[in-house]
């Protein structure tokens, strides 16, 4: 028994300092804690009378993702997926297009973030893709602006205003 008590307080000690460090590593900011306190449900309140538009945001992955669902259960329904990259973050849209372009965050200030093409799925030069996302985040406000891309030009732009559904 004796042969086995310092081993049985090594094991303790580690296992005491790893939990200790995982603790300290969640602790530390992240640039994904913006989108992170987005959780929740929104809702766009169009002005034209048309149903209002739903988006999820979920975190997931032990804090290093969000999953943001647009639209969910309807046959448009699109899937973007934040994930720390470094000191930055990428998204990856899953379109409605069938195609999912990557994003990473090119500028931060105030609460707008702009994420900025760097490749994809299902690509093509031809094809219209989202190449270009402005986040604005506000206390219980948010807006997305969408640009799309066609031959390597934007092609038009699709902004969301929505506020925070509270429970």
């Amino acid at each position: 028994m004796k042969t086995f008590q310092p081993f049985i307080i090594a094991t303790i000690v580690l296992a005491f300092i790893g939990f200790r460090a995982i603790a300290g590593e969640n602790e530390k900011a992240s640039p994904l804690d913006p989108i992170k306190a987005l959780a929740g449900k929104w809702e766009e309140q169009p002005t034209d009378g048309s149903p209002a538009s739903v988006v999820e945001f979920k975190v997931t992955s032990a804090g290093g993702s969000v999953v943001e669902t647009m639209f969910p259960g309807q046959p448009h329904e699109m899937v973007n997926v934040y994930t720390v990259d470094g000191e930055s973050i990428i998204v990856t849209h899953y379109c409605a297009s069938k195609n999912a372009p990557r994003m990473r965050l090119t500028k931060n200030e105030n609460g707008a973030m702009l994420f900025e093409f760097i490749d994809g799925a299902n690509i093509t030069p031809e094809k219209s893709y989202m190449g270009k996302l402005e986040l604005i985040i506000g206390t219980d406000e948010i807006e997305e602006k969408w640009t799309s891309i066609t031959d390597g030009k934007e092609e038009g732009q699709m902004a969301f205003k929505m506020k925070r559904v509270k429970d």
